[in-house]
């Protein structure tokens, strides 16, 4: 999304990401990119300066986050559920700095989510509102990704 031609940010808007599971873990990545563009600590595309605007107006307009059972901290039970969602997917993926697939070490997934944490808290406003939801006890069936 925030690296396409069509996307622009020409007023205020007000941004509200919302993340489940491993998907609060990209909404992490993403930020930390966003700001890596916006500071000018990356490569950018053709249409770099109206894209590095497009980073910062994000940023600016970046209110809300909420994290429903996110693995913020890297637990060994997060790792368990998170290997076995890897196991299931039709493919591994990979988002630079946090590499999504099964082959990984319990001791290289908490150097990595350590590092995405770092990086996430420098890359959000102060007055940024976030909410985390931590589910005490599973609400159903877990997700089943299939071929």
């Amino acid at each position: 999304m925030y690296n396409s031609a069509k996307w622009h940010l020409t007023h205020p808007q007000t941004i509200v990401l919302v993340g489940y599971g491993i998907g609060g873990l990209v909404i992490k990545y993403f930020l930390a990119q966003i700001d890596k563009v916006a500071r000018g600590q990356t490569s950018i595309p053709e249409n770099g300066k109206a894209f590095r605007e497009n980073c910062k107006a994000f940023q600016e307009n970046l209110q809300g986050i909420v994290f429903y059972a996110v693995p913020h901290s890297g637990s060994s039970e997060d790792f368990a559920k998170y290997t076995k969602i890897c196991k299931n997917m039709p493919t591994s993926r990979s988002f630079s700095n946090l590499s999504l697939g099964s082959g990984i070490s319990f001791r290289e997934f908490n150097r990595q989510i350590a590092e995405l944490n770092g990086d996430f808290r420098c890359s959000i406003k102060e007055d940024t509102m976030i909410m985390a939801i931590v589910e005490g006890r599973p609400m159903g069936q877990e997700v089943q990704f299939h071929n």
